[in-house]
């Protein structure tokens, strides 16, 4: 197996993604520039520091942010409205409907869009969403959607 065939499976295995045509069509079109974006002189050196120091290697979060679709977008799909929208979210306020609170992690959430799509979604399905308080969390495993999603500023473009 070459140096590039094992950095992907790595990803895949550290990413939690599926090893589909689409993610390996993502990774194999940034991998060349994958050591200099990490500061190796090649996949080999890079590859060997990530085997022998695993998450403690400095490379570990760039390397996964790098090869990784950054795209955003404050909309979900169809299919996923409908299936939050269906049963679960009925049930989550049901369970909640005491307390009125509601706790949600937005996992992957790119540069931040995501969080607030399902913010704005929520507003939107729960009748009296005043009367709620609702705390999403956002994370990623790329340090630089992180920092743009904690400015909390969109360009007109992504809106």
């Amino acid at each position: 197996m070459s140096i590039k065939e094992q950095i992907i499976d790595w990803i895949a295995l550290r990413t939690g993604c599926r090893t589909t045509p689409e993610f390996y069509r993502q990774v194999q079109q940034n991998i060349d520039t994958l050591a200099e974006a990490t500061g190796y002189q090649s996949l080999d050196a890079l590859w060997k520091d990530l085997d022998e120091n695993g998450k403690t290697s400095d490379a570990w979060l760039t390397s996964l942010g790098h090869c990784l679709d950054h795209t955003s977008s404050f909309l979900l799909t169809t299919n996923q409205y409908e299936v939050i929208g269906n049963k679960p979210l009925a049930r989550l306020l049901k369970r909640n409907e005491e307390k009125k609170h509601i706790q949600v992690w937005c996992a992957g959430m790119g540069k931040g869009q995501e969080a607030f799509g399902i913010a704005m979604f929520l507003q939107n399905q729960i009748q009296h969403s005043q009367r709620w308080t609702i705390e999403i969390l956002g994370t990623d495993i790329h340090p630089a959607n992180v920092e743009l999603a904690s400015t909390k500023t969109f360009s007109p473009d992504a809106i």
